[in-house]
């Protein structure tokens, strides 16, 4: 700025100068002002010759901010996970109350580290668009501590999941939304009778890195994932699966596996819609990398019919979710939704969602091993 200022004023004299015309007689220099302040003192020779730090990059700073949050998970450390987050950052958890703050989310993270011990974290795809990172992920532990009213089974866990982190200006995250299926867990430990659970996820060796960049087929892209949301409004089967490969998978974390092919998609599609068929989309936001196209949604409904075995109760539900798709030509031949199947549970039918926190139960049965009987002691002698 100071250049600029100078450069301007020598300007001006030059075109004064150019412009002919006589110049008065300058008038003598007035005297310097007396310094009435100590002049700070000269920088060393190290510091005058040390350059300025250089500021991070945006990608730099998320990719750090990554590793901490991955480091910390892994050494069980709740404060060095919370310390990515902005003072005021919220993180919100679907079928959970937010944690506001970066104090609230150590506290809430530390409550995990209590229940789930020797985890292992690793992302299987990152995507990343300015100030917002997208990761997909696998997690597993050991339930070692008190979870959702069950004490310690020491059973293996682990599920899939995935979250979204939006940053500031200085590297640290001020909005975090994570969707995982808690039920995984609480079937894996025994805590939901009935429901068969998943296999505890292998951590891949190095995530897929999608960085975005424009291209020529976004919009078209973007246009044949809006087209399927509206379909689930319009109870438009035909436009659910027009935008579908033959032999489309598709993995739904909070489903027992994944559906193959048009007639498992079309049993979805009538499955949902005979139940909430009032759905309507209060959130979508889409984002196009390449040939992946990753949505964020928020539906709302009414419990209008039969949901996995469940009655109609007329009640309104609220479902968020996280789905990525990949795109081949104009057909998606593949699809993962991360959302939490507790979230529409707790609004339709809590009693099957198993103990609620701070209810005392014990770990089940079968899984309880029996403890040898400590020998009888002998009174002391009086």
């Amino acid at each position: 700025m100071r250049i600029a200022r100078l450069s301007f004023a020598l300007a001006a004299g030059l075109i004064g100068v150019a412009c002919g015309g006589e110049t008065p007689e300058p008038k003598p220099p007035a005297p310097p002002p007396v310094a009435t302040t100590t002049p700070p003192p000269a920088p060393t020779a190290t510091e005058a010759a040390a350059p300025a730090a250089p500021q991070k990059s945006m990608p730099e700073m998320q990719a750090e901010a990554i590793k901490v949050m991955t480091d910390g998970f892994v050494a069980g450390d709740a404060k060095k996970v919370a310390s990515i987050y902005a003072d005021d950052a919220v993180m919100m958890m679907p079928g959970m109350p937010e944690a506001k703050g970066r104090a609230a989310i150590e506290k809430d993270t530390a409550q995990f580290f209590a229940a789930v011990s020797k985890l292992k974290m690793a992302a299987t795809r990152v995507f990343t668009k300015d100030d917002t990172v997208i990761a997909e992920w696998a997690m597993n532990g050991v339930h070692t501590g008190d979870f959702m009213g069950v004490k310690a089974t020491e059973k293996p866990v682990g599920w899939h999941g995935a979250t979204l982190m939006k940053f500031n200006k200085d590297g640290k995250v001020t909005e975090d939304h994570t969707y995982f299926n808690m039920p995984t867990m609480m079937a894996q430990i025994g805590a939901i009778k009935g429901m068969k659970a998943r296999a505890v996820p292998e951590l891949p060796a190095s995530p897929e890195m999608v960085t975005f960049k424009a291209g020529d087929k976004d919009a078209a892209h973007k246009a044949l994932v809006e087209k399927m949301n509206g379909a689930m409004a319009s109870k438009k089967e035909a436009d659910f699966v027009g935008g579908l490969a033959d032999n489309i998978e598709w993995d739904d974390v909070a489903a027992p596996g994944p559906t193959k092919g048009k007639d498992g998609a079309k049993k979805y599609f009538k499955m949902f819609t005979a139940a909430f068929g009032d759905m309507k989309s209060d959130k979508q936001d889409v984002w196009v990398f390449g040939d992946y196209v990753v949505q964020e949604t928020k539906w709302t409904a009414t419990h209008k019919g039969t949901f996995m075995g469940i009655p109609a109760t007329k009640k309104p539900v609220t479902m968020h979710g996280l789905d990525v798709m990949k795109v081949e030509g104009d057909k998606i031949v593949k699809g993962w939704s991360y959302d939490n199947g507790a979230e529409l549970m707790m609004q339709i039918a809590p009693e099957k969602m198993g103990p609620k926190p701070g209810d005392a139960k014990a770990a089940p049965k079968a899984d309880a091993k029996a403890a040898p009987k400590a020998a009888a002691k002998p009174a002391p002698k009086k």
